[in-house]
């Protein structure tokens, strides 16, 4: 036993020096920075890596989860930016029920779409919309650069009125 282990690393010596002398002969010596510098030998070139396919099927989901993100999600994509719409403008009156002229002044009544009765006269303000004009024909109001003409919804009788 003990002629043998002698033996054994003697053959193991053998064989290793053997491959370092063998591989020593195959590769061309290294390239030194100075023969790099003047151009006498260029650097060798590097392989193209390719990347692998995107894989489908079953492993496609291990793909969307990353590896090293809390909860395996990937990051979330931010929602388009939502355009905020001004708010409705309040319905106007929906009819003048009629008008009261007189020499004090004109004053109309107005039905509103919550069904409420309005009294107001020239000048007046009425859920944002301002009195403009009262006439035998109907009621003008106006908001801004809006202007609405409410009709009168019933005629005066041929009597009553005045020209």
């Amino acid at each position: 036993m003990r002629a043998r282990l002698p033996a054994l690393l003697l053959c193991c010596g053998g064989l290793a020096w053997a491959a370092v002398d063998d591989d020593r002969a195959v590769r061309a010596p290294p390239p030194t920075l100075a023969r790099l510098a003047s151009g006498q030998e260029a650097p060798p070139p590097v392989p193209a890596i390719s990347l692998p396919e995107t894989p489908s099927g079953p492993w496609a989901e291990q793909v969307e989860r990353p590896l090293f993100t809390l909860g395996r999600r990937p990051p979330a994509v931010a929602a388009p930016a939502r355009v905020v719409e001004a708010p409705p403008e309040p319905p106007p009156p929906l009819a003048a029920s009629g008008v009261v002229l007189r020499s004090a002044g004109a004053v109309a009544l107005l039905r509103l779409a919550d069904e409420r009765t309005v009294r107001a006269a020239e000048g007046e303000e009425v859920d944002g919309w301002l009195v403009a004009a009262i006439s035998a024909d109907g009621v003008r109001l106006s908001r801004g650069d809006k202007v609405l003409h409410l009709p009168v919804r019933a005629r005066a009788a041929g009597g009553m009125s005045r020209h």
